[in-house]
């Protein structure tokens, strides 16, 4: 029986589905926002999940930053700690832990209304465990900024989301699978308790579950949060109208 991924409890504002929502009879991995505890702390296995998926989105939203502001898409983030926090996670043993953790490069920040998107999306945090920020936390810190020029080095404008190039897939599986690598490493570490280790294998059972096209589409959803942006809109509203249009002929 294949395994798919969903999000059973997902009401972040700037989130989206992590799977079709066309199953059928085939089995759901379940991932669920909401710590045990009723502090409005968040889960570790759905923190570790989005710091892949929000990952990905940095693809679009680069693009987007090429098509609309002439800058290069190597230009707009670089590795680095994100130089804002949009909360103070002030329950005992959590953090406000960075989901993505990058920096804006020296080109983007010259460019008002795009920077400050890109600020508002790099400095959006998770309130959770503060294990989950401190071990396997720097862990991923320093994978995303790894893996940043693999995920540029692909034109995702040109991909077919039903027929992936050679290149695109190898991207995706490597990104994932150094993912897997790592939550498995802290799997086999003793450095948790026992609700964190099952955190961890709910993990790595919702990422091993996501399929090719899946993490494809969390590309695309970068270009989606940059379209939704107020102040981009209204920046430079006639040029969305026109890519906007242009993106849905390309469909």
């Amino acid at each position: 029986m294949t395994e798919n991924a969903i999000d059973t409890d997902n009401n972040e504002s700037d989130d989206e589905e992590s799977a079709p929502k066309d199953f059928g009879k085939r089995q759901k991995v379940g991932l669920t926002r909401k710590s045990c505890c009723s502090n409005g702390t968040l889960s570790g296995s759905y923190h570790l999940v989005r710091r892949l998926t929000r990952f990905l989105r940095i693809a679009g939203m680069a693009e987007f930053g090429e098509d609309m502001f002439n800058i290069s898409k190597f230009s707009i983030f670089q590795p680095g700690p994100s130089q804002t926090k949009d909360q103070v996670c002030k329950v005992k043993d959590h953090h406000a832990s960075h989901v993505v953790r990058l920096k804006i490069a020296p080109d983007a920040a010259k460019v008002g209304p795009f920077h400050d998107c890109l600020k508002k999306y790099l400095g959006h945090t998770h309130c959770v465990h503060r294990k989950f920020n401190l071990r396997i936390g720097k862990e991923i810190d320093t994978l995303q900024g790894k893996m940043l020029p693999i995920l540029l080095s692909i034109n995702w404008r040109k991909e077919n989301p039903n027929q992936l190039s050679a290149g695109a897939a190898n991207v995706l599986n490597t990104i994932k699978n150094e993912w897997l690598k790592l939550l498995k490493i802290a799997i086999a570490t003793p450095s948790y308790h026992v609700e964190q280790f099952g955190e961890l294998g709910k993990a790595v059972s919702f990422i091993e579950a996501m399929s090719l096209n899946v993490l494809y589409r969390k590309t695309r959803v970068g270009i989606d949060y940059m379209l939704a942006a107020e102040k981009i809109r209204n920046e430079i509203g006639e040029k969305i109208k026109i890519y906007f249009e242009s993106k849905n002929k390309k469909k």
